[in-house]
Order: C-alpha cells, then structure tokens, then sequence
C-alpha cells in the first residue's frame, strides 16, 4: 500500500501556482479567494500573529519538499540497484 502511494505522489504533478489569463492563481484558487482568506484570518489571528504563522508554514512546506525528495531519492536508488 505504502509503495502505491509513493507511485501515485511520484507521477502526480502538483502545482500551486499558474498563470491563467493574466489572473495569478494559487491551486484552484483565484485571487479574490486568496485575499478573502488573508483577510479572515487578519481578523481571527490580528496583525502580531500572522508572521509567525507564516514563518511556520514556509517552514512546513520546507520539510515537506525535502521529505519529498528524500523518497524520490530513495526510489532512484533502489531502482538503480534493480537495475544491476
């Protein structure tokens, strides 16, 4: 099950942002969504807070991506070693 997984993560293209005519997009979201969602969570979490929040999700989304490349890593070599 857990190969499967790292199968479907590895063919799966992710994007988070695009371009698309001329408006800029994160995920499926516009960017009257995008500033909806900032401005909620100003209100919920105020002006003091919101950095540190987004500190801890850039540091997030780091660890993801190196966890990421890690199992690619890890695929690469072990199909390299299949390969021998």
């Amino acid at each position: 099950m857990r190969t499967n997984f790292r199968v479907f993560i590895l063919t799966r293209k992710f994007s988070f942002t695009s371009k698309v005519k001329g408006v800029a997009r994160v995920g499926n979201l516009g960017f009257g969504e995008v500033l909806i969602i900032l401005v909620v969570a100003l209100l919920i979490f105020g002006p003091s807070k919101l950095p540190k929040l987004g500190k801890a999700a850039g540091e997030t989304l780091r660890e993801f991506k190196k966890g990421m490349n890690g199992i690619i890593s890890e695929d690469e070599e072990i199909k390299k070693e299949e390969n021998k």
